[in-house]
């Protein structure tokens, strides 16, 4: 990277001409000849309009100012053997939808929503040609052959576009070109409108073009396709470089549809979680002007192909996961949940459904947190309580578990023995939450817990959502009709021997929880309410007071219709018996 000096100027005010793809520092100094210039303000990241800066004084006297231009980090990826290039988009804000004025907006596209692109990434300079498209997949869907392999393809369906991008992904690890931080996929419809903009507000990328007579300089669409695609890229391109925006094929976007946009400040949206279309963009070589617009927007069947549907990858960073807690001297391993949207409840032709897993109900997690991998055991409340804490500490007093010293028999009333890898039972839902408190002061006083998070009990939503770890089946390994494969996964009535077992003996869940199906109840934060509500909910914590709290999981007694995903049980939270244990949840404090 070379610095390229813009000008020097002695002035109150400075405007100048900004690229995209460059960096530019202003500099000042007192001597017009010096060798050393201080920074003024932070840097400035091209966007291709004008910047203007001001002295905070009416006599810039013997203040001088430079620009100095300097390259952008991010640089044009080539994959040779595909010819394909991709090209750097800053991150950045945008107004997304088009305002009330604008000739040929449709509703879909209101109100505006303001977004922000918090990362850069990479877009494909040309949407996938007929030939990329079949030296990657082995075949060609196109309808229109005849106009060439550098044409777009089109009649591909949303999930081959999906792996299309997989594919790429996989081809450019092996070869070393790309790290396991990134990889290829479906522009969401916020990132393809913002690329397409590229910094503009206007109709078009090129401006808002009143009768849209400049239109055929940048796209194929109805007044000059011919009703056919054309090779891609040989119309203009946008100010960020990026060809066929505005016209040849429309293009699949990762989201679902909706038919309006959220109206609100939005951070990387990723659209709504459940639909019957995917996100399409871009005009088309059928479409009227007004459809190739920057804001226009459509949807159409994701297993569905049609002549004027194509797709363009983008090239993205994977987020680092947050890394769990490290809880020295502590053994309680925490897995990390992500975020996500489930449907809470069992359907009615579920085998052992009962009647409080109705109406069926659509839940988003909005938040990933912390679960612990195993139920809570007696030589982790022991330690805490009687070797790692006074006994006038948070919860002990009020900790409704009865613990002895005697390493063989340590609990009360007990019809069995258990040792300390065996779940902590006869704990009440007083006591559970005494415990999740005390483990947050004492992991907050060594300085190992997360800022702004604290252990609890989880929702009965988390807690079903992390059982169920992406599945919809009776178990989190499958419907198992006769409970054939339970055995591998639970503790329950037919192979307990009556009595609790050590934690982990069993295999995990998807997302490497054990027990969830079995061993004891596990205790949830909130209060019991029969039916659920129904709908559609964000972070539900339950009703506000009801006589009695929610525990979930199988447990030892039990038959296997008590063990599915969906199952729940009720109690009054100062009950305690052989059956009820818990796992903790790290959670942000709301």
């Amino acid at each position: 990277m070379s610095d390229v000096k813009l000008e020097i100027v002695r002035s109150i005010g400075v405007s100048f001409q900004t690229e995209f793809g460059k960096h530019y520092q202003i500099l000042t100094s007192t001597d017009i000849d010096s060798d050393v210039w201080g920074e003024f303000g932070d840097p400035i990241e091209g966007t291709g309009e004008v910047y203007t800066f001001h002295q905070n004084t009416e006599d810039p006297g013997n203040t001088f100012f430079q620009v100095i231009q300097t390259e952008s980090d991010l640089e044009e990826i080539t994959i040779s053997d595909l010819e394909m290039v991709m090209i750097p988009i800053p991150a950045g804000t945008f107004v997304m939808g088009s305002p009330d004025d604008e000739e040929g907006r449709f509703f879909s596209e209101e109100p505006q929503t303001t977004v922000t692109i918090s990362r850069p990434f990479w877009m494909s300079k040309f949407e996938v040609t007929q030939g990329q498209y079949e030296e990657l997949m082995g075949t060609n869907p196109s309808w229109f052959k005849n106009v060439g392999t550098k044409a777009p393809v089109e009649q591909v369906t949303w999930d081959d576009a999906v792996e299309f991008c997989q594919r790429l992904t996989k081809h450019e690890r092996s070869t070393g070109n790309l790290s396991v931080d990134f990889k290829y996929q479906l522009p969401t419809e916020a990132q393809w409108e913002y690329a397409c903009r590229a910094g503009m507000a206007t109709r078009f990328s090129y401006g808002n073009d009143p009768g849209s007579s400049d239109l055929e300089n940048y796209a194929w669409y109805q007044d000059n396709s011919g009703n056919t695609t054309h090779p891609v890229g040989e119309k203009l391109a946008n100010p960020w470089g990026l060809h066929d925006m505005h016209g040849n094929v429309s293009e699949w976007c990762l989201d679902w549809y909706r038919n309006f946009l959220d109206g609100e400040n939005l951070i990387d949206p990723a659209g709504p979680t459940l639909g019957a279309l995917r996100v399409n963009r871009s005009g088309n070589w059928g479409d009227l002007a007004d459809l190739c617009r920057s804001a226009s927007r459509s949807g159409f069947v994701p297993s569905g192909t049609r002549r004027i549907l194509g797709f363009r990858p983008i090239l993205v960073s994977i987020p680092k996961e947050p890394e769990p807690p490290e809880l020295l001297g502590f053994p309680l391993e925490m897995k990390l949940i992500p975020a996500g949207t489930f449907v809470m409840g069992s359907p009615d032709d579920e085998e052992d459904r009962d009647n409080d897993e109705d109406p069926l109900t659509t839940v988003t997690i909005s938040q990933p947190f912390w679960m612990s991998k195993y139920e809570v055991t007696i030589s982790q409340v022991r330690n805490y309580l009687l070797d790692g804490g006074t006994k006038d500490g948070i919860g002990f007093t009020k900790l409704n578990c009865p613990i002895s010293n005697d390493s063989t028999f340590s609990l009360r009333n007990n019809k069995f023995s258990q040792n300390g890898n065996q779940p902590m039972v006869e704990i009440t839902w007083e006591g559970a939450v005494s415990f999740c408190e005390w483990l947050t002061e004492q992991e907050r006083a060594t300085g190992r817990l997360p800022e702004g998070h604290e252990y609890r009990l989880p929702t009965e939503a988390q807690w079903e959502y992390a059982c169920r770890a992406g599945t919809t089946t009776r178990f989190s390994y499958g419907d198992d009709p006769s409970d054939r494969e339970l055995s591998n996964y639970a503790w329950y009535r037919d192979n307990s021997g009556k009595t609790t077992h050590p934690v982990g003996e069993k295999l995990p869940n998807p997302w490497g929880l054990h027990d969830m199906h079995g061993n004891v109840y596990e205790w949830c934060s909130d209060w019991y309410r029969n039916p659920y509500s129904g709908g559609n909910l964000t972070d539900p914590r339950g009703p506000t007071l009801t006589g009695q709290r929610v525990s979930r999981g199988g447990i030892w007694s039990r038959p296997a219709g008590f063990c599915r995903s969906a199952f729940r049980f009720a109690s009054p939270p100062n009950s305690s018996s052989t059956g009820f244990g818990f796992r903790p949840v790290l959670v942000p404090i709301p």
